[in-house]
C-alpha cells in the first residue's frame, strides 16, 4: 500500500504494471476493488492500493491508464471540475473511463450532506465543447440549451475533452417494466423514479473523426463494475418470470375477491411480487 505522495505524478514500479499491459484504475474502490485494477482510495482499506485523496490529484503519471472506473466516488469531491482534469490527465487517448453515481433526483441523494456534486443526464455536457453524442436528444433536451457541449458555458476555457459514449439510468423495480418514453417522462418530471446512473466516456486527446467515434461507441467493450452486471442479470431475469407469474397469481386472485378488486390491487400486487423476487435473486448470489 502507498500513501499520499508529495509528487502525485511518481507512482512505485510495484504498483504499476510492466510497460505495455493494460492498466485499469479503480478510482474510491473503497473494500470491493474489482480484480485486475489499481485500487485507489482514501482510507486505507482491505485491497486498496494507494492511499490519496482526489481533492488532491491522483497519484498516477500522465497519460498512463487505459481504463479507470469511478463507481459511488466521484459524488463525494469537492470540485468535479478539477477532478476531472486530474482524470483527463492519467488517462491516455481514447481511453474509456466508466462513471456510476447516485441518480441527483432522489430524496435520500438531495439529503445526503456527504454528496457534493450532482449526476444527471447533464453532468457529461459540460466534459466537452463538442456536440457530437449518440445519446438520445430527448434525454438531454433543455430550454434554450439545445447543443451537447456545454464545458465553456461559463466563458472559461475547456482543457479536457470526455465523448459521452452511452448513458444508462438504472431505474427503482417499479418503474422497470415501462416503455422507454413513460421512464423518460417520468424520470424528467418526479422523484424516486431512478436510483443510479452510469456513464461511459471516451477519453479524447487528439483529432478524432465523428466515423470514428460512432464506430468505437457501436464496436467497443463497455467494461463495468461486476456488481452492475449481476444487476442486469437479476432485473433481466425478473422481467422474463414476471409476466407468467403475475398472471398466475392475479387470476387466482380475481377468481377468489372478484374482478373490481383485483383492478384496484393490482399495481400493489405487482410491485410487491416484483419486489420479493429480486430479493430472492440477492440472496442466491
Amino acid at each position: 500500500m502507498m500513501n499520499d505522495l508529495p509528487k502525485r505524478k511518481n507512482v512505485p514500479s510495484e504498483i504499476l504494471p510492466e510497460v505495455n499491459r493494460v492498466v485499469r484504475a479503480d478510482l474510491g474502490c473503497g473494500k470491493k476493488k474489482q480484480p485486475s485494477f489499481i485500487g485507489i482510495d482514501r482510507f486505507p482499506l482491505p485491497g486498496v492500493d494507494i492511499v490519496a485523496d482526489m481533492n488532491k490529484g491522483l497519484p498516477l503519471a500522465d497519460n498512463s491508464v487505459d481504463y479507470l472506473a469511478a463507481s459511488h466516488s466521484l459524488e463525494h469531491v469537492d470540485d468535479l471540475t478539477l477532478t476531472m482534469q486530474e482524470i483527463y490527465r492519467v488517462c491516455k487517448h481514447k481511453a474509456l473511463v466508466c462513471i456510476v453515481a447516485p441518480y441527483y433526483h432522489t430524496s435520500a441523494n438531495m439529503a445526503n450532506p456527504f454528496h457534493k456534486q450532482a449526476f444527471n443526464e447533464h453532468t457529461p455536457r459540460f466534459f466537452t465543447t463538442s456536440d457530437w453524442t449518440p445519446v438520445n436528444k430527448l434525454d438531454y433536451q433543455s430550454p434554450g440549451v439545445p447543443e451537447w457541449g456545454l464545458a465553456e458555458s461559463d466563458n472559461s476555457k475547456c482543457t479536457i475533452d470526455f465523448r459521452c459514449l452511452r448513458m444508462e439510468s438504472f431505474y427503482f423495480p417499479q418503474y422497470r417494466q415501462l416503455d422507454e418514453n413513460e421512464k423518460r417522462r417520468l424520470r424528467q418530471s418526479l422523484l424516486n423514479v431512478v436510483d443510479t446512473i452510469m456513464y461511459h466516456f471516451l477519453v479524447v486527446k487528439e483529432p478524432i473523426s465523428d466515423q470514428e467515434l460512432e464506430h468505437i461507441a457501436s464496436t467497443i467493450k463497455y467494461e463495468e463494475p461486476t456488481y452492475f452486471t449481476l444487476r442486469r442479470y437479476e432485473e433481466e431475469l425478473a422481467a422474463k418470470t414476471l409476466p407468467g407469474r403475475l398472471y398466475k397469481r392475479g387470476s387466482d386472485y380475481a377468481k377468489t375477491h372478484g374482478i373490481r378488486r383485483f383492478v384496484g390491487r393490482a399495481p400493489v400486487f405487482a410491485f410487491s411480487l416484483l419486489r420479493r423476487k429480486v430479493a430472492n435473486l440477492r440472496s442466491k448470489a
